[in-house]
């Protein structure tokens, strides 16, 4: 994974070479960054891209001082797929801003539940909320992030970590009553009454139809990345895709 900044060691070699100005673009993703690139003498200006698709005010939250709002790219390329329709895996208005437009306020005020913390059940949660729509939002671990949870073990994940915390940030500054630790019954959501609910449960992981998956010696990656001091000296990964590669990096080191 390459580091943020990961262009402005070029740019600096073409500035210190040349008389005009030197612009720099490339996994800059927050202003304190930009500045960082500015002030070091680097660059004499600062281009985003995939940033803006992720959030296409950040220059104006720059503006007003609102970093911790900016919701940050995670760097997936999924607005460069030319094969599907091009998207945002942090941004999911993107190209469908006409589609599904959403007036300030909501034209009829609703109580709406959604049961899940992860990233979905949070996107859903904020946005309902923002409209002026009264949020309940259960999740039944004791902390918020779903499966993005695991990024707090991993120094490889610092993107998705940086997803994962600005959600929670804007959780926690929103009206959402969020109740943890609750694994929500359709009775307790029935005895509510609410006008709408919003099921973000999130996915299980895939496994082989193997014999023998469910002996205490064999966990999911997921499982493994949130207890890597605790892993056994040798260990056999099934699967040699992403997640099992990360996984073995990460138990080597």
């Amino acid at each position: 994974i390459h580091p943020h900044l990961v262009n402005t060691d070029i740019s600096r070699y073409v500035k210190e070479r040349v008389s005009i100005p030197v612009s720099v673009v490339g996994a800059i993703e927050t202003p304190e960054e930009a500045e960082q690139v500015l002030e070091s003498g680097a660059a004499d200006a600062v281009f985003l891209g995939r940033a803006l698709v992720a959030d296409p005010f950040w220059p104006k939250k720059a503006l007003e001082g609102r970093s911790g709002d900016i919701r940050p790219c995670i760097r997936c390329l999924s607005c460069t797929d030319t094969e599907w329709n091009r998207g945002c895996s942090v941004n999911p208005r993107l190209n469908r801003e006409e589609q599904f437009p959403l007036p300030h306020p909501a034209l009829k005020k609703k109580k709406v539940v959604v049961i899940g913390g992860g990233v979905g059940g949070m996107e859903a949660g904020l946005t309902a909320s923002r409209r002026g729509h009264d949020v309940i939002l259960f999740e039944k671990n004791p902390y918020l992030g779903g499966i993005l949870h695991f990024t707090d073990y991993v120094p490889g994940k610092r993107d998705l970590k940086c997803l994962k915390d600005y959600y929670i940030r804007q959780m926690e500054q929103s009206r959402v009553d969020i109740r943890l630790n609750t694994e929500v019954t359709p009775r307790q959501v029935q005895d509510l009454g609410p006008d709408a609910v919003m099921i973000a449960v999130g996915a299980f992981p895939a496994a082989p139809p193997l014999n023998g998956l469910d002996s205490p010696h064999v966990i999911q990656a997921l499982d493994a990345l949130m207890d890597l001091e605790h892993m056994p000296e040798t260990s056999i990964i099934i699967g040699g895709g992403t997640v099992g590669c990360e996984l073995a990096a990460e138990l080597c080191e």
